[in-house]
């Protein structure tokens, strides 16, 4: 035996002897030796079948016999040697056999697995019909791999819809993207994003290879703010809002980014670290606060990297350039006889290059502080222009020249409600040098056109009057107009009573308040309207009713109070029982009403799984009370936090609702302890009992009870009551030490057909803090028109804070369950030293036969704030669980 024959057995020995030792079921009692002298393209193909048998997978007694056969030929070929006869039979038996073991999947069925991904791919929004149709496909072919890779896909697909619930929880339906980023595409909406990121995921199980990675592929989808706008403070330059947030998913400590400052070429900016945080599996935030970027050159951005991926962003960091000058000068003196020799000085701002003056009779300079002698006595109107690279600027002022001294002045407006702003404009002659204002109320002003603010009503108007002067002497004038200040006009009504069984007689009566009203117009719900002002109307048919006054004065001002399902006139209702009656519409819908009260504690800033199922529940908080915290003013941050969203439980196997809570206070005192109170209804009343609604990233109101947001389908037609049952004011900067007229408030009011929501807390007038809200909208229906409804909604107007208000005795503890769904606090001032025993309170207690609204916020004893409050109420009948002492 010649050398290389020898050698050529010992590889042929070799190879034997791996491909016995392959996992192949014994019950096949199936291989494949193998032989170098059928090439290495062969072996690979017959290692790969190999492979595939070892998985287990169920293989026909077709493919099996090819198999032996292809066993057989090649086991003849090392007797004989490979003719190019054996060859091609070993080549053909072995696409035999591949074609048999294809994943036990045939050609048009893999084609028609590869075109749904294929149509995620391009339209990755359809990603869930799609992938349903992969799994039923997959189930419908049979076989054991078959099944696996469905259930592989259905984990996917199970993991696709948990990250989908919890970035809308976090980002809301209307979440898009805004990058174009790890293969997200910018502008996609959430919808588009996941199912973007389930493609490959899709392809790797369809191909055989590993669904799932040991280290997650990070996602992301949004930055914001896209681009880091900094301003000059002082010396410093400085980011504002502070803050950059990445929302995606797949956040782990194992793929957690580096960030760095890179300068226009890419080079990182020694001397400046950053430190990204991971807040949640859906959300890395980078604090930017205390930052200056001073030493940054222009057009530099901000990087992030991972560790186990390639790709890299970044955030453009936009330096302040230099502004266009505003024109502004003095000049002195003031007036006097001609001639007159004035100097001007120029007071612009914008560092202005150029100045142009005009002094009005002719003459002109372009010195920066010129001098100019008025030879006539006259007025002169001096005006100045200045410019430099980026624009150019013009003010004017009127120098009046030997002309007597006389006091004049006009204002705007004329009247108005109480508190009323009025503004004063100078108008006087001769150059006066000083001014005062008596304006008519005890209040005086030295400015040479103030504002005034009229807090008493006085029909009969004030009288205004102006002192100048200067140093030839003095003028008064004495405006023959009067301010008249109208007391605000506020519609408002009583009825008794508001509650009995149809048919029903209601008296109505004006509770009005404001001046001069002289008409009245009603609305009783029913179809039916009055002009008296005290009227009395019978209610026929049984239903909960809405009643709407407007009152219009002798001014033509108006005013319209509407207090949805303010009377109901019930019908009482009889004992159903199977099998005698039809079920009556009012019991099929009391039938899908089912809720639930719990009370949960935990400290500040952290969360809690409630255990109530997301899929069989709608969950929301109506009470919350936050425990000795000490109230953090100082620079942005998120506010106040008190909701619930979904989240997938490893306790429970499933999505259950999670409870967060949060205050802001100082960092080295004690989180603040919080007691929230829950409501949870089961779903099957969704749609016709009750709605769920979120909205996130609301603008804050601006401290005087203005409605930041509106939606039509929140409309009244649909719903009698909308009520806020989870809210956040994140990024906002705390005022305190300062009265306010709005200091926190989260409630909804209708208006306009709608049910209109106002969200505001005290903050300093930097930009407002934004905000997330979760609303309860009751549908209307007979069902509430009973002797004892399902739901009753209350509004209290409640004088200042802490004291308990007990609620009336016809909403007594043993039949109805209340909760806290909107606020409105004002003129507070908030108190932000030291810690309080209630930091901020909003809720419902039982005190005996009645419950007890108990509402607070941390502010100056002398300075306690007043309180409005919604509050809705369930019938007991409806209601399977509650806390201990309820």
């Amino acid at each position: 035996m010649n050398k290389t024959r020898f050698l050529n057995l010992l590889i042929v020995l070799a190879l034997i002897v791996l491909a016995a030792g392959c996992d192949i079921p014994s019950s096949y009692e199936l291989d494949i030796e193998t032989t170098s002298d059928l090439g290495p393209e062969t072996l690979a193909r017959i290692d790969a079948v190999n492979r595939t048998l070892a998985t287990g997978m169920e293989v026909g007694p077709e493919t099996r016999q090819v198999i032996r056969e292809l066993n057989e030929t090649i086991r003849q070929g090392m007797k004989a040697g490979f003719d190019e006869a054996t060859l091609k039979r070993v080549d053909d038996l072995l696409r035999v056999v591949e074609d048999g073991l294809k994943i036990g999947l045939d050609e048009d069925t893999l084609a028609t697995l590869n075109g749904l991904v294929e149509v995620i791919d391009r339209q990755p929004g359809q990603w869930e019909s799609a992938g349903t149709e992969i799994i039923r496909t997959l189930e419908r072919t049979g076989g054991t791999m078959a099944g696996r890779m469905a259930a592989e896909i259905k984990g996917v697909m199970n993991e696709a819809r948990l990250n989908m619930q919890q970035m809308t929880a976090i980002a809301g339906v209307e979440f898009r993207c805004n990058v174009d980023f790890l293969g997200s595409k910018a502008g996609a909406t959430l919808q588009e994003f996941i199912g973007h990121t389930i493609v490959g995921k899709l392809r790797n199980i369809l191909s055989g290879q590993a669904a799932l990675e040991p280290i997650p592929t990070p996602w992301v989808c949004q930055v914001i703010p896209e681009r880091v706008e900094v301003v000059r403070v002082g010396e410093q330059l400085i980011f504002p809002a502070g803050l950059i947030t990445l929302t995606g998913y797949n956040y782990v400590d194992a793929n957690a980014p580096r960030a760095y400052v890179a300068d226009e070429a890419g080079n990182p900016i020694p001397g400046l670290q950053l430190f990204p945080y991971r807040t949640s599996p859906y959300q890395i935030q980078l604090n930017l606060q205390g930052i200056d970027f001073s030493a940054i050159p222009p057009r530099s951005r901000i990087v992030f990297t991972w560790p186990n991926v390639p790709e890299t962003t970044g955030v453009a960091i936009l330096m302040p350039v230099a502004n266009p000058p505003v024109a502004r000068f003095t000049f002195a003196p003031s007036g006097g006889g001609a001639p007159l020799t004035v100097q001007f000085t120029d007071a612009s701002s914008g560092d202005p290059t150029e100045w142009q003056w005009d002094f009005g009779d002719g003459a002109t300079s372009n010195e920066r502080n010129p001098t100019h002698t008025f030879m006539e006595a006259r007025r002169y109107t001096v005006q100045l222009t200045v410019r430099n690279p980026l624009g150019s600027s013009t003010a004017s002022e009127v120098l009046v020249v030997g002309e007597a001294l006389a006091a004049n002045f006009s204002f705007s407006p004329r009247q108005g409600e109480a508190p009323l702003v009025v503004n004063f404009t100078d108008r006087s002659g001769g150059n006066p040098t000083a001014w005062t204002w008596d304006f008519g109320d005890g209040q005086t002003s030295n400015e040479q056109n103030p504002s005034h603010i009229y807090t008493t009503p006085r029909p009969e108007g004030y009288s205004v009057t102006l002192r100048v002067s200067n140093a030839e002497g003095t003028s008064t004038y004495t405006a023959p107009d009067r301010v008249i200040v109208l007391e605000k006009l506020q519609a408002d009504f009583t009825a008794t009573p508001t509650s009995g069984q149809a048919p029903l007689t209601v008296a109505f009566q004006d509770t009005s308040r404001g001046s001069h009203i002289v008409a009245w117009e009603w609305d009783f719900g029913d179809g039916t309207t009055s002009t008296e002002r005290n009227p009395v109307h019978t209610y026929t048919t049984h239903n909960l009713y809405d009643v709407r006054l407007t009152v219009t004065t002798a001014e033509g001002r108006s005013d319209t109070e509407s207090k949805p399902g303010f009377i109901n006139a019930y019908k009482l209702l009889g004992m159903w029982r199977p099998g005698l009656i039809p079920l009556d519409p009012i019991f099929a819908l009391l039938n899908n009403v089912e809720a639930h009260v719990a009370k949960f504690s935990l400290p500040g800033g952290q969360t809690l799984d409630t255990g109530w199922s997301a899929n069989r529940f709608v969950c929301g908080v109506v009470g919350m009370v936050a425990r000795n915290g000490d109230m953090d003013e100082n620079g942005h941050g998120d506010i106040l936090k008190a909701y619930l969203y979904p989240q997938y439980s490893n306790t429970y196997r499933e999505s259950t609702w999670w409870l967060t809570a949060d205050f802001r206070t100082h960092s080295d005192q004690a989180e603040e302890s919080w007691e929230i109170t829950v409501l949870c209804l089961d779903k099957k009343g969704e749609g016709g009992v009750f709605d769920y609604f979120t909205y996130n990233n609301l603008p804050g109101g601006e401290g005087e009870g203005k409605a930041v947001f509106s939606d039509p389908q929140l409309n009244q037609d649909t719903y009698i009551y909308c009520g806020v049952v989870g809210q956040e004011a994140a990024w906002g900067d705390i005022d305190e030490n300062n009265v306010h007229d709005v200091v926190w408030q989260a409630y909804t009011a209708p208006s306009g057909g709608t049910w209109m929501l106002y969200l505001d807390f005290v903050t300093h007038n930097r930009p407002e803090e934004t905000w997330k809200a979760n609303l309860l909208c009751i549908r209307r229906g007979s069902y509430l028109a009973t002797e004892k409804p399902t739901f009753r909604f209350e509004h209290f107007d409640i004088p200042r804070g802490n004291p308990l208000y007990l609620l009336p005795e016809d909403i007594p503890t043993r039949d109805y369950v209340c909760g806290v769904v909107g606020v409105d606090a004002r003129r507070g001032d908030l108190l932000e030293s030291g810690k309080r025993p209630i930091l901020l309170e909003a809720e419902i207690v039982p005190q005996g036969p009645v419950w007890g609204l108990a509402t607070d916020i941390a502010t100056h004893s002398d300075r306690e704030e007043t309180w409005s409050v919604d509050v809705l109420c369930i019938n007991r009948t409806v209601v399977k669980t509650v806390p201990e002492g309820w």
